[in-house]
């Protein structure tokens, strides 16, 4: 998935590490138990059910979306001249392809299904979910030519830039927490993580975007919320105040972070935008966080419970679990990369920028006791020592993607360092 850009440094890395990620979640949900059996008959439904047709939609939505983004270079419309962006555009008939790519990989599913008790194939949802992948890839198309950040770098989008790569980090986390606790109050956790995403827009937008591009001021709250509920939508459409609630959250926080951004710029205060922002935005990253890890927040009433099953205080995993420990991994991914932003933003000689990823290993492991060891407490999970390995992982994952993000962006926009 993906290649390398032109005279960039791992082009589109970030989206191929999100639609890998994606792909793994949508396996979990369609495949879990894993209890495949040959069957003593196939079943195949042609039903046509309103409600999983949009649903079937809106989850290959984001897998469109960031496989687009992780295509080869070729040319971005818009640009003068017809140049070359280093990008990843390679003509409108690609966005076709990529809904092939959905067809192809719902068909894998399918399939799979097959196999599994209680689970039927349908052709419906290989339609279905490969109009999910070609609208996704449409939309970043759509999106792409009107976030390019100056005219001297008419390839170069906002989608490059290290702040909007946390802000994509946060779209598995309302992904795979959706299916985690959808039908549950669990759902009320996204709201934090609403306003965090409208923090990291309205500082993009206010603080690169403004006067720069084709995105007027007006369409940021829209686009913020609409962000907000086809990322959320999948799992949590259950919960139609949640999704409300959060998107005008998302919205209200776009809008107040884009002013606030500006405000600075005027004022002459330091033009970067990156520790402001996180400094602001960060705090309601931990509010989603600490609850999510340490749910269901019931104390457990043997005590403390550690070991290397995934449920070591439980019965065993559950597709809910299952969805659970990944959307932990991702929000630890996303610790390591906040973390390496902020060490990174806050200074730029060389030292800083090679110990950015160790760096993260040490946030990883510090939170990984913390949180991971906080389960052990927790009536019916239990503190995963395996878990908690993974979580130092994802961390340092996290802390890798930061710096290849910030290597391109400087690439791009020609710095040295």
């Amino acid at each position: 998935m993906g290649g390398k850009g032109a005279g960039t440094p791992d082009a589109g890395r970030l989206p191929a590490a999100l639609v890998l990620y994606l792909a793994v979640a949508t396996l979990v949900v369609t495949w879990a138990p894993f209890d495949f059996r040959v069957p003593d008959a196939v079943v195949i439904s042609t039903l046509v059910d309103p409600a999983d047709v949009v649903l079937n939609v809106i989850m290959f939505m984001p897998l469109g979306f960031f496989w687009r983004a992780a295509r080869p270079p070729g040319r971005l419309r818009g640009c003068p001249d017809g140049a070359a962006a280093p990008g990843p555009w390679t003509g409108s008939g690609t966005v076709w392809r990529v809904g092939l790519v959905g067809v192809a990989f719902s068909g894998a599913i399918e399939v799979g299904q097959l196999f599994l008790p209680d689970r039927f194939s349908s052709p419906v949802d290989m339609v279905t979910n490969g109009a999910g992948a070609l609208l996704g890839a449409w939309a970043f198309d759509r999106i792409a030519p009107r976030v390019r950040l100056d005219a001297r770098h008419p390839g170069v989008l906002a989608l490059d830039l290290p702040l909007a790569g946390l802000l994509l980090l946060l779209v598995p986390l309302l992904w795979a927490g959706g299916f985690a606790g959808g039908g549950t109050a669990r759902v009320w956790l996204f709201l934090p993580l609403a306003a965090f995403g409208g923090v990291l827009a309205g500082a993009i937008h206010g603080g690169h975007l403004f006067g720069a591009s084709r995105l007027p001021r007006r369409m940021l709250p829209l686009l913020a919320a609409a962000g907000f509920v086809v990322a959320a939508l999948p799992g949590a459409w259950m919960a139609p105040r949640v999704l409300l609630t959060g998107a005008l959250g998302a919205a209200l926080s776009a809008e107040i972070a884009r002013r606030s951004t500006l405000k600075r710029r005027a004022e002459g205060s330091d033009r970067r935008v990156e520790l402001p922002t996180l400094r602001r935005g960060l705090p309601l990253f931990v509010l989603y966080l600490v609850p999510m890890a340490l749910w269901p927040l019931t104390p457990s009433a043997s005590g403390w419970t550690g070991g290397w099953t995934l449920v070591p205080g439980g019965d065993g995993p559950d597709l809910r679990l299952l969805m659970a420990t990944l959307e932990l991994l991702g929000a630890f991914t996303v610790v390591g990369y906040a973390g390496a932003e902020l060490r990174g933003r806050s200074g730029g000689d060389s030292s800083r920028s090679t110990g950015m990823v160790p760096g993260a290993g040490v946030v990883g492991v510090l939170l990984a006791t913390a949180l991971v060891g906080g389960r052990g407490f927790v009536d019916g999970v239990g503190a995963s020592y395996t878990v908690a390995l993974l979580a130092v992982g994802a961390t340092l994952f996290g802390g890798w993607l930061y710096r290849l993000q910030r290597e391109r962006i400087r690439a791009l926009l020609g710095r040295a360092g």
